[in-house]
């Protein structure tokens, strides 16, 4: 009896065991395909967030302000810290039906700031110190350059209220009372200043590398206002009415004159100036708006305010007049030391010296050495005289026939060509001469190559005393 109740418990104990490990089996089976089912609907839910589009359009907009309208358009939701968004830049964007991934990646293109997907909600950060500083933050620019000078005029004094431009831009200034100024230069523009005043020349300058200047403005002359000598001081042209001409010293120093007559030629309008010759010491004519009278036709010179008297040959009690030598006197004077020559062409220069200027007046300034160290210049001038071209003339032989053919056409009565002009022209004579050398009297009188030159010496300076 005892053996078999113990028998049959342990039967019922082994079928309690095996419908409690078939449950335990089942349960594990429903577990692994919830778990199953639960993950594919978590990726399902993921990578639909994911591959959701968005549309949008905003311009200047703060980047909180571009996450509320994925929002709204997606199931994402944002998480970030106020401090993380500080100092965000605003965003400018503008499509249509793009990925959410492809929006933010726009967004955040240049931002400090980076961003994590966690399920459904997109986690802003900050990006690292270093990543921020060399990639997406943009290295400040120089700062400017600064540049003061002073301006002056050709005297020294400061020229007050002078503009200072900067070429192509429109940054300048002006300088103050004593003539300073200072202005700042963008590292990235020119480095050229254009330095103006009323009349005087605007001069560039070139300040690269530069921190101070100093400029001298030089005065604007023009036409106008160009100073004149007239016999009773000097006047500026525009105050001029008469007939006036002006050869400065600078265009006499291009030409090779050797006297101050030859410097006018060709430079002055109505005065004609013709060479004496190929002598040196020979006088030039000049004639002023032509031949005024039938006597002496010559200008009356005036050197530094004193007229020039000539005396005739053989005048020994000094200038009578104006009649004027053979010799040329202003063959002394080099024309390197004039100043400049004026030619008063018409009545108004009567006013001043009377009838000597009927035939016009030619001034003549020399120059005057300046205040400062001596100053010594030399210049010389050579070069070689030739005749380009010389007349044609007849041989020996033609000129006899010449002769002989004038006097056959109009013959003297009772006398033959041979009676009127001797045994030289008698072609039976011993002495004729028609067979003759030819001898050219140009090329005898004349020199090849005829060498001319001309040396000066000029000292000047000084001081007060």
């Amino acid at each position: 009896m005892n053996l078999q109740t113990c028998s049959n418990q342990s039967c019922a104990a082994k079928s309690r065991n095996k419908v409690s490990r078939l449950l335990t089996s089942q349960i594990l089976k429903a577990m692994k395909l919830t778990f199953v089912l639960l993950t594919a609907a978590f990726l399902q839910i993921s990578a639909k967030g994911v591959t959701q589009t968005v549309t949008l359009s905003l311009k200047d907009a703060p980047l909180f302000k571009v996450f509320k309208e994925i929002e709204k358009q997606t199931g994402f939701g944002f998480l970030f810290s106020k401090n993380t968004m500080k100092d965000a830049p605003r965003v400018s964007i503008d499509v249509k039906d793009v990925p959410v991934l492809d929006a933010l990646q726009y967004c955040f293109k240049g931002q400090p700031l980076t961003y994590s997907i966690e399920n459904n909600t997109i986690v802003i950060s900050r990006k690292p110190a270093m990543q921020v500083q060399f990639q997406d933050v943009p290295l400040p620019p120089p700062p400017p350059i600064q540049v003061s000078g002073k301006v002056t005029d050709e005297g020294g004094q400061p020229v007050i209220g002078a503009s200072i431009q900067l070429k192509n831009s429109s940054i300048g200034t002006s300088t103050n009372s004593n003539g300073e100024f200072q202005i700042e230069i963008p590292d990235n523009s020119s480095k050229i200043l254009l330095i103006s005043y009323v009349g005087m020349e605007t001069q560039e300058i070139n300040v690269n590398g530069k921190t101070s200047v100093n400029v001298v403005l030089k005065r604007f002359l023009s036409q106008q206002e160009e100073v004149v000598v007239i016999g009773y001081g000097t006047r500026q042209r525009k105050d001029v009415t008469g007939a006036i001409s002006v050869v400065s010293n600078k265009e006499i120093e291009k030409s090779t004159s050797l006297t101050p007559e030859l410097a006018l030629q060709g430079r002055a309008a109505g005065v004609f100036v013709s060479s004496g010759g190929g002598d040196p010491q020979a006088r030039p004519t000049i004639r002023i708006r032509g031949v005024n009278t039938f006597g002496n036709a010559e200008p009356l010179y005036v050197v530094d305010g004193v007229p020039i008297f000539e005396g005739g040959s053989g005048i020994t009690t000094g200038g009578i007049g104006d009649i004027r030598s053979p010799i040329n006197i202003f063959s002394m004077i080099n024309p390197q030391d004039i100043e400049s020559i004026t030619v008063l062409k018409d009545a108004s220069a009567a006013a001043i010296y009377g009838v000597r200027a009927s035939n016009g007046v030619i001034l003549i300034t020399t120059k005057k050495g300046a205040t400062g160290r001596p100053r010594v210049e030399f210049t010389a001038q050579y070069g070689i005289q030739n005749i380009p071209k010389t007349i044609s003339t007849l041989n020996t032989q033609q000129y006899f026939d010449l002769v002989r053919e004038a006097y056959a056409a109009n013959p003297e009565p009772g006398n033959t060509f041979e009676q009127k002009f001797g045994p030289r022209y008698d072609q039976s004579s011993s002495l004729y001469a028609g067979n003759n050398k030819t001898t050219n009297w140009q090329d005898a009188l004349k020199n090849k190559d005829a060498p001319i030159q001309d040396y000066s010496v000029r000292v000047s300076g000084g001081n007060e005393g």
